[in-house]
């Protein structure tokens, strides 16, 4: 649990200790937790003697939303946010992801919310129905070794069903309000007429015109007009309101290619996004996996070419068309986030469906 206490400066707060007779291991796990002092109760005007220990650190003097758990104190200096949901491609998804495997960061924080989310089956392995989960929204935290620039990392593991959205993004701004955050990153894919075989470029959005000198130098496309569909987009918004530098960098990726994922379009954003925040990551792995998932795609397309010019009319077609006809009818299906499959290793993912008509955004 955590509550906040305003200090001499203003930006401190106390967590309740596990244990009413805190020993020196216990102080010693505190300050690992990332407290700058730790001290009795007694030790501290205003403080109630309710709480034994107590931690200080930079966070704001607000209470926490309930529905927001904390699991250990961040202990971080003016992180950066950076965030995202799954999404076309999994593009931004894949790509926060593959960061927080390079770093390892802690957990230090849970939206623990059942009613924002929708289970619409059961997974079953070996014959056997698994446990019923509700989807995870886990806040991570790193400690730059370097002192340069901590990070707040946040994975939301689906989207929120309709009319939650707002509520979610507002949950994420809050807990990083509390820990100092002043800049927020998204990531997305930005689906346009490129062929699967092109270098794949990257799009930026910034809250404010003075944001997009460093987007700029680093090479990023403006994104003119449009919209950044669900998460990933919304809360560049929210950000924005509550005063924090927002940007959401977009992977660009084929139209026709929208239901699998696209680690190539992942792999840029994760070099613009390293690039702002100044780390160092290696990449090497999804290089890897990028030039496996081009060959497939490519591979796929190129037999399905060949298959349907060596019918002698488009009526020869069996019942179920050609695997190019097939893979334009999955384009044209609703869109459920909420399905997407599972696959075995060095298989390429199955990922949510895009919406028809000009460049999509998600």
């Amino acid at each position: 649990m955590l509550t906040m206490l305003a200090g001499p400066t203003g930006m401190e707060y106390i967590t309740r200790a596990l244990a009413a007779g805190a020993s020196n291991r216990l102080r010693r796990a505190l300050r690992a937790g990332g407290g700058r002092r730790v001290c009795r109760a007694g030790e501290i005007g205003g403080c109630s003697t309710r709480f034994r220990w107590c931690i200080f650190g930079p966070v704001n003097p607000m209470e926490l939303d309930r529905r927001i758990k904390v699991l250990e104190v961040p202990g971080l200096e003016e992180p950066t946010l950076v965030a995202a949901w799954p999404g076309i491609g999994l593009v931004g998804y894949n790509a926060v992801e593959f960061l927080r495997t390079a770093l390892d960061p802690r957990p230090v924080a849970r939206i623990e919310v059942d009613e924002f989310f929708s289970l619409q089956g059961v997974q079953v392995k070996d014959g056997l129905c698994l446990p019923v989960h509700f989807p995870t929204n886990t806040f991570y935290g790193w400690k730059d070794p370097g002192g340069k620039r901590d990070i707040l990392l946040f994975l939301g593991a689906s989207q929120p069903i309709s009319g939650m959205e707002m509520p979610l993004a507002s949950l994420v701004v809050e807990f990083a309000l509390k820990c100092g955050v002043r800049q927020v990153i998204t990531a997305a894919a930005m689906v346009t007429q490129i062929d699967h075989m092109a270098p794949s470029k990257i799009w930026a959005v910034a809250g404010r015109t003075e944001d997009w000198g460093l987007l700029e130098k680093l090479g990023a496309q403006k994104l003119q007009e449009g919209v950044i569909g669900g998460l990933n987009g919304l809360l560049v918004g929210v950000a924005q309101q509550r005063g924090l530098n927002a940007a959401c960098l977009m992977g660009e990726m084929p139209h026709y290619t929208t239901h699998i994922e696209n680690p190539k379009a992942s792999l840029v954003v994760l070099e613009m996004l390293t690039a702002m925040l100044g780390i160092t990551v290696d990449l090497g792995p999804l290089r890897e996996r990028s030039r496996f998932v081009e060959t497939q795609i490519h591979t796929f397309l190129q037999s399905a070419r060949e298959r349907t010019e060596s019918q002698e009319t488009p009526a020869a077609a069996g019942p179920e068309g050609s695997e190019e006809t097939e893979l334009a009818d999955e384009e044209t299906r609703p869109e459920d986030e909420s399905k997407e499959e599972e696959t075995e290793p060095g298989r390429v993912k199955k990922c949510p469906p895009s919406r028809g008509g000009g460049p999509t955004i998600n």
